[in-house]
């Protein structure tokens, strides 16, 4: 995000397409989705949809919020769209276990104490 923004370091949008490029190939579905933000920002709507598909049937939502906008849009077909959030679903069941809603009851009551560093 540093080179996005120019944050401590000189904004370069191409360094930063290329570590999101990375880290995406790595399975980071955060830098997919940012990926697809910035070819949107350059008005490269297929391209875009394209790596917030991938990043939405990872399971990551704000990709998926972002593809129901280009649905709305008329921008993407709505078969293609009930793919997609049959896709996503799937990967958030998978993701689902009696230990991940354990930590996640955890961290709210952490949150709700008034604690709100990396939890």
């Amino acid at each position: 995000g540093a080179y996005r923004r120019g944050g401590g370091v000189g904004m370069d949008v191409e360094k930063a397409k290329h570590y999101y490029g990375l880290a995406a190939m790595g399975g980071d579905v955060h830098a997919r989705h940012n990926i697809g933000s910035m070819e949107a920002m350059a008005g490269n709507i297929n391209l875009a949809i394209k790596h917030y598909v991938i990043a939405a049937r990872a399971g990551y939502k704000g990709s998926l919020d972002d593809l129901k906008e280009y649905y709305l849009d008329g921008d993407l077909p709505k078969e293609e769209y009930g793919k997609i959030l049959r896709a996503y679903q799937k990967s958030k069941d998978e993701m689902k276990s009696e230990k991940r809603d354990e930590a996640v009851r955890a961290r709210n009551q952490i949150r709700a104490m008034g604690f709100n560093g990396y939890l």
